[in-house]
């Protein structure tokens, strides 16, 4: 079957589903994940316009996120991407902003 923009269907399945908040669609057999420190919360997106960025320093979001979240101890983050690991042999606290904040441990 050929699905509606903001839905897709699984390999030999007679109907279609909605796409998850963190995925869109264009129609077809799978919604796709908006990128890693982007997110949207919003169900049946049909374009990655919908995914936005995680602007805020000190949170990120991994593939097909449907919000941000303060980065893990031992990560940061500067807005717009993944939280990033410290070096080996460091740490952080959650929640922080640059790899400056990341010390020896």
């Amino acid at each position: 079957e050929v699905c509606e923009a903001g839905t897709s269907s699984s390999r030999g399945s007679s109907s279609c589903s909605t796409c998850a908040a963190g995925t869109y669609g264009g129609g077809g057999t799978a919604c796709l994940l908006c990128p890693a420190g982007k997110y949207s919360g919003e169900v049946g997106a049909t374009t990655s316009d919908t995914c936005q960025v995680c602007e805020e320093a000190g949170t990120g979001s991994s593939e097909g996120s449907s919000s941000c979240s303060a980065c893990e101890a031992g990560t940061y983050g500067g807005g717009g991407t993944a939280c990033l690991p410290c070096p080996d042999g460091f740490s952080s606290p959650a929640g922080s902003k640059s790899s400056n904040a990341c010390q020896p441990i």
